[in-house]
């Protein structure tokens, strides 16, 4: 696989090195012998989308039309970057609203994922130079990632063990609805989209309650698309965090997908969403941080895969 970079570099307590800076970054060097270090820091593709800011609108398209729009740009194919924009329904006449850009292309593809319950990223294919940008929701279909295991003697992968957390009050019931301009009435509305797929038996009930008043006087498809924004933000309740050996679990662990837990008991075992990962390398060990989450407790799958 290959990463486009933006690389910067800097170091602390130093003196500037005016050859090695050359216009990149500053480059420092230790004044004390033998301590010298350099630290280089670097970015996705996603820096190329957030350069320049444009003034622009989009009559009688939808969301998609727009991600595709801004992403199958000749300045962003030129960098091997494929859209794999999912299709939005919502397709607004000029006569009743205008899309438009004040800002960057990419503040404009987060915010219309946001708008949409969808999330935005850019990952690398097994083609070199070849990036994929995917607009759409989260994956949380398809075969799980092999499991991380606990106490489980010669198959444990995880350092130490995983730390669970439930939170109670994370989970939200959203009050959406809109005023029917003939009989003003307020009429509950019903999300555009059902809700992604659970990957935990028992959700944690929600324990608060919100009303969205600024949808009253949408029409019903919008008024449809912030309800199932709104839905899909409800906080995930559980979440877990711990660390992998790189070595044990014979690949890099992937952010962005599902992954099995095995070797914790049926209330935290099964299959989660793997929110965030950070690769730890030094000399003579890799070890990933990860964080994990999903709705609630009980697993959903009879067997986790290994």
């Amino acid at each position: 696989m290959s990463l486009f970079f933006l690389f910067f570099f800097q170091a602390e307590d130093g003196i500037r090195d005016l050859v090695r800076s050359r216009g990149l970054g500053d480059v420092y060097k230790r004044q004390r012998p033998g301590e010298a270090r350099l630290v280089v820091t670097g970015e996705d593709l996603s820096r190329m989308l957030d350069r320049r800011e444009r003034s622009r609108t989009f009559p009688n398209q939808s969301d998609a039309d727009i991600v595709r729009g801004i992403l199958g740009a000749a300045e962003y194919a030129m960098l091997g970057l494929r859209p794999d924009v999912t299709t939005t329904r919502i397709r607004p006449n000029e006569t009743q609203r205008v899309p438009s850009q004040q800002g960057t292309d990419l503040a404009t593809i987060n915010a219309l994922a946001q708008r949409n319950s969808y999330v935005f990223y850019i990952e690398p294919t097994a083609v070199p130079g070849q990036s994929v940008a995917y607009w759409g929701p989260e994956k949380r279909l398809g075969a799980p990632q092999p499991a991380l295991t606990v106490d489980m003697g010669a198959e444990t992968n995880v350092e130490s063990s995983i730390s669970f957390q439930l939170n109670a009050l994370g989970p939200v019931e959203h009050e959406v609805g809109r005023q029917e301009p003939a009989s003003r009435q307020r009429l509950p509305t019903l999300p555009m989209a059902p809700a992604r797929p659970p990957l935990a038996r028992t959700p944690a009930a929600a324990l608060r309650q919100t009303i969205d008043r600024q949808a009253a006087k949408l029409d019903s498809d919008r008024a449809g698309q912030v309800a199932a924004t709104t839905a899909g933000r409800a906080a995930d309740a559980l979440t877990a965090t711990g660390e992998v050996d790189a070595g044990r679990y014979g690949r890099a662990l992937r952010a962005r997908r599902l992954v099995g837990v095995r070797g914790v008991g049926d209330s935290f075992g099964g299959l989660y969403y793997v929110s965030d990962v950070r690769h730890n390398i030094s000399v003579g060990t890799y070890r990933m941080s990860f964080t994990l989450s999903r709705e609630g407790i009980g697993s959903t799958v009879p067997v986790v895969p290994v």
